[in-house]
């Protein structure tokens, strides 16, 4: 006889396997980025997986504790004078993730960066009974 509470945690984890809108929802776009979550005690790391473009195409947007993240379309058909396209796995389409994150996120200490085709997100945890200071500038 299988321990109840070992069974009830394989059936959680074939839901997650099995239903990736849990963790993060895609849209109906043609174009799919791939995205890792990880965490530790401190903070979540988003890294999304998007070669061919470019930083200034990204939106990145939290509210709450679900982060959007958006990529506008790009024209990656640029190519050389008297060449035809025939095959294309890489899609040019704009395209959108939205995370949903278990813990409360500190709103000013999430921080985005773009290298070498990954996009990294890295978002402070909350943590229980501590206070976060934010600097507000004067104008």
């Amino acid at each position: 006889m299988e321990d109840k509470g070992l069974n009830h945690l394989k059936k959680q984890q074939l839901y997650l396997l099995n239903n990736e809108r849990v963790l993060s929802e895609t849209n109906d776009s043609a174009m799919y980025a791939p995205i890792n979550i990880s965490e530790n005690p401190e903070y979540y790391q988003v890294q999304l997986f998007a070669a061919g473009r470019v930083r200034e195409q990204f939106s990145v947007k939290l509210n709450g504790q679900t982060l959007k993240i958006s990529c506008r379309s790009t024209t990656l058909n640029n190519l050389d004078q008297g060449l035809i396209l025939l095959f294309q796995e890489q899609k040019d389409s704009a395209f959108e993730r939205i995370i949903h994150l278990e813990k409360p996120i500190v709103n000013n200490r999430v921080f985005a960066s773009f290298e070498n085709g990954i996009l990294t997100v890295i978002l402070q945890i909350q943590q229980p009974g501590k206070e976060y200071e934010q600097h507000i500038p004067v104008s």
